[in-house]
């Protein structure tokens, strides 16, 4: 249950992450669009398999 609990909430910290990573590193809108839809691809890909 705290392991569920901890990956829900990185799923849905990333999209408030993002905002002072892109500021920092200098990213555009459209390197910050890839960056999302990487993770959230990834994720994807990963549930299956990881339960």
């Amino acid at each position: 249950m705290a392991g569920y609990s901890m990956v829900y909430m990185d799923k849905n910290m990333v999209s408030t992450a993002i905002i002072p990573i892109a500021k920092q590193f200098d990213f555009s809108t459209s390197q910050t669009g890839l960056i999302m839809s990487a993770f959230f691809l990834a994720y994807s890909c990963l549930q299956i398999p990881g339960g």
